[in-house]
């Protein structure tokens, strides 16, 4: 019996015992051969003859944290998946901002001095102007970039067809006029109608008998007059929008500089657009004011058709849909980022099966994000919209390193190459995690709510990227994680072309 003891130090360990009682050696008795004793993952540690001189994270992974996750496994997959779920269903009712967007915390001074005056009082100097211009048609932005702030299309006169000379264009203008200070956003009727002060104009200042809308060839002779000589009579009031937006008569109709023709007319109107609007309150208005303009529209004479526009002169709409586009390419974003980051740990792991383990819990880590932000009550505005489009970026490092690194393991079985990915390289992202959060943790002081919310988000992913990817990513593994050349598509690849390179 004395060769049965050889072999390597993982082979099974065999008991010879006599049957009656006497040494084996004696020859005395019968020998009966045990079968091994069944051995536990957990007693691989007991052949490693280098565990001495791993460093302290590396025994940490290995002696500790590895087996752990073997013995709870399935405890922790369900706990995964049911967070998993929950984290999506609560991802899926954030909803956008229904607050203006601050960049400075309540009791900040500067901030208390804009909510005093905004707030706290019935009047304010700020006033925001709506202007609707005719004879300028809708600006052209085929061919533009909307990523340049500097190309914002074309903007033109409608020199062909613009014409408001005849009595029907003048009343029209007259209508839009008062109907203007109807409209719901319009404050204290405040509108300043050039017609009607030309219309004073040709009162007060011609003939007894004359009448307004004048004539279509009067009209722009004595337009002309009243643009650059009319001064109204003493006494007579003359609206002007208030604010430090001043507006004049040169700047309610404009003549061409060299030959002096008529380009455009416009009315002015003073709104109750506060200093701050929120996106959805800026989505009502701004559809409020474009119904108004299709409505005058429809119902404009020759000359004024196709060639009217609303603007305003406080960057509300520019603002507004800024806003927008952040919120909806927010989605985008990741969307496009997993697709990304797919290619990415597919290229690098060259595993189906891995890659696919690896965005389960990419996705994991931004759902988690998102359902945070929502619990905490932070809804999509444009910081959130910014750095729901970067999360992905942070929360995919983790994941692809040890996917790769239980790839690259020459380990046998599905235990053995987790414990050898999360020795090798688990101290090493698990260091990356804490530096990175450490760096974000600076921004946590700023004082400006944009560095300090940004700062807090990426502390936020790489907490919940670390959770998702020494978490969800290994028990994965040592569930169901491939061995040998499972979901490898390069061997599959071979396999598939075998038959043309054998021929």
């Amino acid at each position: 019996g004395g060769g049965g003891g050889g072999g390597d130090g993982n082979s099974d360990v065999v008991s010879i015992r006599s049957v009656s009682g006497t040494a084996p050696s004696g020859g005395g008795g019968r020998l009966e051969k045990i079968a091994p004793a069944k051995r536990s993952v957990l007693d691989d540690i007991e052949d490693d003859r280098d565990i001495d001189e791993y460093k302290c994270l590396e025994r940490f992974f290995y002696l500790y944290y590895t087996p752990l996750l073997e013995k709870q496994k399935c405890t922790l997959l369900f706990f995964f998946v049911l967070l998993g779920i929950v984290a999506g269903y609560l991802s899926s009712t954030l909803s956008a901002a229904t607050d203006a967007a601050r960049f400075l915390p309540d009791n900040f001074p500067v901030q208390r001095a804009l909510d005093l005056t905004t707030d706290s009082f019935k009047e304010t100097d700020f006033v925001s102007i709506q202007g609707l211009y005719w004879g300028i048609p809708p600006i052209d932005r085929a061919g533009t970039n909307p990523n340049i702030p500097d190309d914002p299309g074309t903007v033109f006169f409608d020199r062909a067809n613009f014409d408001p000379s005849s009595p029907a264009a003048q009343q029209h203008i007259l209508d839009t006029c008062a109907l203007a200070r109807e409209h719901e956003y319009t404050r204290r009727r405040e509108v300043m109608c050039f017609m009607e002060m030309f219309c004073d104009y040709v009162v007060n200042t011609t003939a007894a008998a004359a009448e307004c809308p004048v004539p279509a060839t009067d009209f722009v002779p004595l337009l002309r007059n009243w643009t650059k000589y009319y001064e109204p009579p003493e006494g007579y009031e003359v609206l002007a929008p208030s604010g430090r937006v001043r507006m004049s008569r040169q700047q309610t109709v404009r003549w061409h500089e060299v030959d002096d023709r008529l380009l455009s007319v416009a009315i002015f109107v003073n709104t109750t657009n506060t200093r701050r609007l929120t996106l959805p309150e800026a989505t009502e208005r701004f559809s409020s004011w474009e119904a108004f303009v299709a409505e005058r529209q429809e119902v404009a004479p020759a000359g004024l058709q196709g060639n009217m526009i609303q603007v305003t002169s406080r960057g509300h709409w520019p603002s507004m849909e800024t806003e927008r586009v952040l919120a909806d390419n927010a989605l985008l974003g990741i969307g496009v980022s997993l697709v990304l980051a797919f290619v990415v740990i597919l290229a690098t792991s060259c595993n189906l099966i891995i890659t696919f383990y690896a965005m389960l819990s990419v996705c994991g880590v931004v759902a988690s994000f998102v359902a945070t932000i929502v619990l905490m009550g932070l809804q999509l505005g444009t910081i959130e919209s910014i750095a729901i489009t970067i999360i992905v970026g942070l929360a995919i490092d983790t994941s692809v390193h040890l996917g790769v690194a239980y790839v690259e393991s020459e380990a046998k079985t599905a235990y053995e190459r987790t414990r050898s990915a999360l020795t090798e390289l688990g101290p090493s992202v698990l260091s990356a995690a804490i530096t990175t959060a450490g760096a974000a943790a600076f921004l946590l002081l700023a004082t400006i709510i944009f560095f300090s919310r940004f700062g807090f988000f990426i502390f936020l992913t790489v907490a919940w990227s670390t959770v998702w990817g020494f978490g969800f990513l290994p028990v994965l593994t040592l569930v169901a994680g491939p061995v040998g050349t499972q979901g490898d598509f390069i061997a599959f690849a071979k396999w598939l072309t075998r038959p043309c390179r054998e021929r």
